[in-house]
């Protein structure tokens, strides 16, 4: 199969361990095995491999220690999702020597708690990051505001403490801010009034304080914002906010709202050559076109 370019086996069947032979020299670009019941990685590939540019792992039980001198020697690495698999360790800082990458989901991984490994910083060519429901503990990184190409950031779920870094809102082109279910707390920086192509801020469900009214300029039909502005609380003043939570007393709305347990991902598209076409919500809540949101 040395010709082979593309390889989609996903949601299937499929159990055991990832063939290391696909690995093995070749023209292989596209390695798609989501949504199976595979096990294992190989330990160990030939270094630097330079065709793979796609690698979807997501959806299955993989089992033991993260595969270092595997997936890291796969220099060319363009999109690598991890989502839902039970890899153990820690979250691995050689991840950080994938320059190239663009795509990174992290999300619903059983690596032992941590804080966001500094490495990543090096990542700088990323558009998407999901760290949703990772076990990370600690500040948010003041070098994500040095993203200037990422578009989406999730850190939905962790116990991620501290304030929100004002320099988030160097980041231009962010659309999607996934904050909510931490434990950060001070004021919302006005800083992230810079973004104008925010659609979606989730603030919810931490212990910030204060008035983000200024966050709702422009059109609020194109965007999405949830904060922790429910009575008797009222911990945040919020004059545009889609959902208003409380810690004592839930309303409807947020409930709906954690209710769909969202996952960030890409879902691979042969008729796109695996890139993204946009994220348009199509005007529907909760629903992104082509940015394929899973629970």
């Amino acid at each position: 199969l040395n010709l082979l370019l593309r390889f989609d086996v996903s949601d299937n069947e499929l159990t055991g361990e990832v063939p290391v032979h696909l690995f093995s020299g070749g023209l292989l670009d596209v390695l798609d095995i989501h949504g199976n019941q595979l096990t294992s990685f190989p330990d160990t590939i030939p270094k630097g491999n330079r065709s793979l540019g796609f690698l979807a792992l997501q959806f299955n039980p993989l089992e033991g220690a993260f595969p270092t001198n595997t997936i890291s020697n796969m220099v060319d690495l363009d999109h690598l999702d991890l989502t839902s698999t039970s890899l153990t360790g820690t979250m691995p800082i050689e991840l950080g020597t994938l320059t190239k990458l663009n795509y990174l989901f992290l999300a619903d991984t059983a690596f032992i708690s941590g804080t966001i490994p500094d490495d990543y910083e090096n990542l700088n060519f990323l558009m998407d990051l999901s760290l949703k429901h990772a076990d990370r503990i600690g500040p948010i990184p003041a070098w994500f505001g040095s993203f200037q190409k990422m578009i989406l950031l999730d850190l939905d779920d962790n116990q991620l403490s501290g304030t929100i870094p004002s320099v988030l809102g160097n980041m231009t082109r962010l659309n999607f801010l996934m904050l909510h279910r931490n434990i950060l707390l001070g004021t919302v920086p006005q800083e992230l009034g810079n973004l104008q192509r925010m659609q979606y801020l989730f603030l919810d469900h931490n212990d910030l304080t204060g008035d983000i009214s200024s966050l709702c300029s422009g059109d609020p039909k194109k965007h999405r914002i949830t904060s922790d502005c429910a009575a008797p609380s009222n911990e945040i003043i919020c004059t545009c906010c889609a959902v208003c939570c409380d810690d004592e007393e839930e309303s409807k709305d947020c409930n709906i709202h954690h209710e769909n347990d969202y996952f960030a991902g890409l879902e691979p598209q042969w008729s796109t050559t695996f890139s993204r076409l946009d994220y348009s919500t199509g005007g529907i809540v909760y629903e992104f076109v082509d940015f394929n949101i899973t629970d």
